[in-house]
C-alpha cells in the first residue's frame, strides 16, 4: 500500500493538474471556423490583400522580422469585407507591431462601415499604455499593465478579442486585460480597422496577421429569387 506521504503527494499533483487545466481554459480560445484571414499570397504590385478596402490614410505592403505586413506611416483606416455577417460568437486575432511611442492609438476596431460608437456599437481601442472601449455600453478605460507596457513598443504583439453572448474580452500576448459583460458589438459584414502610424520608420505601425473566426456553424447559402 502507498504511504500517507505518497498519497498526499499524488493528491497535490492531481490538484495542480486540474488547476492548470482550468487556467488554460480561462485563456484566449480562438474560434475553430475561419470567417476571414489576412493573406499576402499572389499580390500584384500596389495591390492590397483580398477583402481590404482603404478608407483613410495610406496602406502599403511592408515587412517586419521577415514577415509581410500591412504598414502605414500615418493614421489609416480600412474595411475588412466579410463573406458573412459576424455571428453571435466570434474571435479576432491581430498581430501588430506598434510604433515606438506616443499618440494616436495603434489599433482600433469596430463592426460598422463608419465610426459609430453608439449604444449598439462598441469601438475597441488599443495602445501600449492605455485601453478603451467606447459605445455599446458604458465607456471603459484602463491602463496597460506595467509588465506589458515596457515590452510592447516596436515589438510584434498579439492582440486578441473574443465576443460571446454579450461578453467582450481583450487579451495581449496571452494575458486577459478585461472582461466586459452586456456589451453590444455591431455584427454586420464588415470590420473597420484603424492603425495609428506616424512619420518615420520607428513610428510606423505594422499589421502582420488578422484572423476572424467563430465556433458557430456556417450559415446556409442564400436563396436566389
Amino acid at each position: 500500500m502507498p504511504s500517507r506521504r505518497a498519497a498526499a503527494f499524488a493528491t497535490l499533483a492531481l490538484t495542480a493538474t486540474l488547476a492548470g487545466s482550468g487556467a488554460a481554459q480561462s485563456g484566449f480560445m480562438p474560434g475553430k471556423r475561419t470567417i476571414w484571414q489576412l493573406s499576402f499570397a499572389n499580390l500584384k504590385p500596389d495591390e492590397l490583400p483580398k477583402g481590404i478596402k482603404l478608407l483613410l490614410g495610406d496602406l502599403g505592403i511592408g515587412s517586419k522580422d521577415g514577415k509581410p505586413t500591412l504598414v502605414t506611416n500615418k493614421p489609416t483606416e480600412f474595411l475588412v469585407q466579410l463573406p458573412e455577417a459576424l455571428p453571435a460568437d466570434f474571435t479576432f486575432e491581430f498581430e501588430i507591431t506598434p510604433k515606438k511611442c506616443c499618440n494616436p492609438e495603434d489599433l482600433m476596431f469596430e463592426g460598422t462601415p463608419a465610426m459609430n460608437r453608439g449604444p449598439t456599437s462598441a469601438q475597441v481601442t488599443w495602445h501600449p499604455e492605455a485601453l478603451m472601449v467606447v459605445g455599446g455600453g458604458p465607456v471603459y478605460q484602463s491602463s496597460m499593465p506595467e509588465e506589458l507596457k515596457v515590452t510592447l513598443p516596436g515589438t510584434p504583439t498579439e492582440v486578441d478579442a473574443s465576443y460571446n453572448a454579450g461578453t467582450l474580452k481583450l487579451y495581449t500576448n496571452g494575458k486577459r486585460l478585461y472582461t466586459l459583460s452586456d456589451r453590444k458589438f455591431a455584427r454586420g459584414r464588415v470590420l473597420r480597422v484603424w492603425l495609428g502610424g506616424q512619420e518615420g520608420e520607428e513610428y510606423a505601425v505594422h499589421l502582420s496577421a488578422l484572423r476572424i473566426a467563430t465556433d458557430s456553424p456556417k450559415p446556409p447559402p442564400r436563396k436566389t429569387p
